[in-house]
């Protein structure tokens, strides 16, 4: 099976589409690689929820989750809501809200309160 990978415009920021005579998959990735759309060619249909705004709306570092693109797929890891490493040695270390996103890809450095 052959696959495609280009470089497209999704709305207002940059992506990469993957394709084949299957699927289609969009990902963004100054979004942490954020899976956008993934659309079954066989049924013509998109797979995941696409939200009707005209621009994609990036994560901002430190902000709430919802305050982003809720379309697409996102990985929540490790936590999907804000709270306290519990363990050594990151032991009272914020992971912010859906927690590597919060992390804004590396932007913020996990350090000892």
């Amino acid at each position: 099976m052959k696959i495609n990978i280009s470089q497209v415009k999704h709305k207002n920021v940059n992506a990469l589409l993957m394709e084949s005579d299957l699927l289609a998959i969009t990902i963004i990735p100054e979004s942490g690689a954020k899976i956008r759309s993934i659309y079954d060619k066989n049924r013509k249909k998109e797979v995941l929820y696409q939200s009707e705004r005209d621009e994609f709306r990036k994560s901002i570092c430190g902000a709430k989750f919802d305050s982003s693109d809720a379309s697409g797929f996102d990985e929540i890891f490790p936590s999907i809501d804000e709270c306290f490493y519990p363990t050594s040695p990151w032991t009272g270390t914020i992971i912010p809200d859906h927690g590597e996103d919060g992390l804004c890809l590396g932007i913020i450095k996990l350090t000892r309160i």
